[in-house]
């Protein structure tokens, strides 16, 4: 009887080293290739649906800008005194950027009664002057104003002005002042699609004699005055 525990014993010896071999060659086997599969230096991070990665700020470029220009005009020359002006432009090397205007230089005024159209009219209203006191006047026979009764010539308009109030004081209501050409011409330079080097150049020798005036304005049009 005895035995048999002593059999039963040994029998329990052998299935438990049984069982302990055949672990120990599992574990082996299961850990040597993940051993071999884990590499920390071909780990990467990929970004989740939370953090996005950043994208490079963008290159901001300057788009080239077109030029911008100014038109300028340097006028009130007299014909006498226009040659030397173009000279001080000259180094400017305007071309034909440089041009000319003309105008009639007004250096009289003229206190007039307007033309009278019928003659008997005219004589008629002659004598109601000369009956008032009204001496110093004679009737235009020529030119634009022919038949008008001239009352005055003054070289500035306040002058003439002045005696018109006088002879309206006086009961003559229909008489005017009138501006009358010298027939002189008055010259004014316009200047075309200046740079700012070249409206600081031109503003260096813009001099000139009294009444002449520099100005300048934004060209309109490409190469037009404003």
């Amino acid at each position: 009887m005895r035995l048999v525990p002593i059999v039963l014993l040994g029998v329990n010896i052998l299935v438990a080293v049984f069982f302990f071999l055949i672990e120990g060659r599992g574990t082996s086997r299961t850990s040597e290739p993940l051993r071999r599969e884990i590499r920390p230096e071909a780990i990467r991070i990929v970004a989740t649906d939370r953090e996005s990665p950043v994208a490079p700020a963008p290159r901001i470029i300057d788009e080239p800008r077109e030029p911008t220009f100014v038109c300028a005009s340097w006028g009130g020359f007299p014909e006498s005194q226009v040659a030397a002006a173009e000279n001080r432009l000259a180094p400017l090397e305007l071309g034909a950027r440089l041009s000319r205007s003309e105008t009639s230089a007004t250096t009289n005024y003229l206190v007039i009664i307007p033309p009278i159209a019928h003659r008997p009219d005219l004589n008629a209203r002659v004598e109601a002057l000369r009956r008032s006191g009204i001496t110093d006047q004679f009737v235009i026979n020529d030119g634009d104003l022919r038949n008008g009764i001239s009352l005055g010539f003054f070289k500035s308009e306040e002058a003439a002005t002045r005696h018109l109030a006088e002879l309206q004081a006086r009961g003559v209501s229909d008489a005017i002042v009138k501006p009358r050409p010298s027939g002189n011409l008055i010259i004014t330079l316009q200047i075309r699609d200046l740079t700012a080097a070249e409206r600081t150049k031109l503003e260096a020798v813009a001099i000139g004699p009294s009444g002449v005036e520099l100005k300048f304005q934004p060209c309109t049009r490409h190469g037009t005055p404003g």
